[in-house]
């Protein structure tokens, strides 16, 4: 048995058929891990991937001995591997849109409509990426909506003219100090008074906690909190939940509702 090919044609197929055998060996090994409706997805892409790996063995005979009908073989092989590997992937999207994207969608469906109801005040415990959440509450909000933050570039780039905020520093007289909770609270109730039905989020709680403990801050919270929800407005407060002890967290959560 010679070889019928340049050295490079052999490599060639050889890479081929090692890649493709080593991913077919891959979903053999997982035929039975999986639930019923996965399983099937696995069975089909073991199938079809079987196939190339036939006819990629084939062709890579082909370098050594002469094969009747193996440009034939080599088309019909792909031509049925490539389609029903298409088919399987398209199937396997449709049952994850299905399966699991209508529960997601109804949990946000949920989750904004109960931001939306009025006279309101909610506590969310957010991540590290917190000017992101706070952009995930009020993405579907069309309401005025001003932003306590110790981050006010990151949401005046957005340029929503329905965002307002309010900058909380100690470094210069164009925002609020951290201490000066009496005038943090006039501007949010002036702006509340301004724009009926808005929303106020403080997403640096933890700073002003810093400056000005826990219980001051808290009393702050409850007075800003009863002044907006009688009027309808909403007040959400964002935390990280570590920088909160046992007795800190009841306490928010006996008077916000957890988002």
């Amino acid at each position: 048995m010679e070889l019928r090919v340049p050295l490079y044609l052999l490599a060639y197929d050889s890479i081929l058929l090692i890649a493709l055998g080593y991913v077919w060996i891959f979903f053999m090994k997982r035929l039975r891990r999986y639930s019923k409706e996965l399983k099937v997805f696995v069975q089909n892409a073991a199938f079809f991937l079987g196939i190339a790996v036939f006819g990629r063995l084939i062709d890579f005979l082909d370098n050594f001995i002469s094969i009747p009908y193996d440009v034939e073989i080599l088309t019909t092989c792909y031509f049925i591997s490539i389609v029903g590997i298409i088919y399987t992937i398209v199937q396997y999207i449709i049952t994850v849109e299905q399966t699991y994207m209508p529960t997601l969608n109804s949990q946000k469906i949920q989750k904004n409509e109960e931001v939306k109801s009025p006279g309101e005040a909610f506590l969310a415990f957010s991540s590290k990426n917190r000017a992101l959440d706070v952009l995930e509450i009020i993405n579907d909000l069309d309401s005025p909506t001003l932003i306590i933050t110790r981050a006010p570039r990151f949401y005046e780039e957005f340029k929503n003219e329905n965002i307002l905020t309010l900058w909380v520093t100690q470094a210069t007289d164009r925002g609020v100090s951290p201490t000066k909770l009496h005038v943090i609270q006039d501007f949010a109730i002036n702006f509340a008074q301004k724009n009926p039905r808005a929303f106020v989020i403080i997403d640096c709680l933890e700073y002003i906690i810093l400056y000005n403990g826990f219980e001051t801050t808290f009393k702050f919270l409850v007075g800003l909190k009863d002044h907006l929800t009688l009027r309808g407005d909403t007040l959400i407060l964002l935390i990280d939940k570590d920088a909160l002890n046992v007795s800190q967290h009841s306490l928010l959560l006996k008077e916000f509702k957890p988002l």
